[in-house]
């Protein structure tokens, strides 16, 4: 197999994945019983006042058409808006992204060190009870 071949079948299983993963969750959030509208207006909001948030959402509509709405915001770069924050979803989290780069970096970097001692110690005490209590200690850690 080519390595252009090889790409594409990765970029093309990538991008079912996502679509997948999309879907199901964009279902399986607008399956959950509760109204979000209903939630984030006063107790003493009325019915008219429902609707229009209702609509300005877009949550008057049905799933299928909502999701399509969704699907091309998102390929534009517009992943909606926050019900609950009432901000854009993208800058939301763009803001929040320092923070969880700062620990995926920090978290990667103990795996590392921690792997690689743990490797090193295996290989040199090769067939002894240390390197089984490390392979399972490596077992349960990547089941974790």
């Amino acid at each position: 197999m080519t390595l252009l071949r090889t790409l594409l079948l990765r970029v093309l299983t990538t991008a079912v994945t996502l679509l997948g993963v999309a879907v199901i969750v964009f279902c399986v959030v607008r399956i959950v019983p509760g109204n979000p509208i209903a939630m984030m207006l006063p107790p003493g909001a009325t019915q008219a006042d429902i609707d229009h948030l209702t609509a300005l959402y877009g949550l008057d509509k049905s799933i299928p058409q909502q999701f399509l709405i969704w699907g091309a915001g998102v390929l534009h770069g517009d992943f909606g808006t926050s019900i609950t924050l009432r901000q854009p979803v993208l800058q939301l989290v763009l803001g929040r992204l320092p923070a969880t780069l700062e620990l995926s970096v920090l978290a990667l970097s103990i795996a590392i060190l921690v792997g690689g001692l743990a490797a090193l110690t295996g290989t040199r005490l090769r067939e002894t009870r240390t390197e089984g209590a490390i392979d399972v200690a490596n077992g349960m850690a990547l089941s974790v």
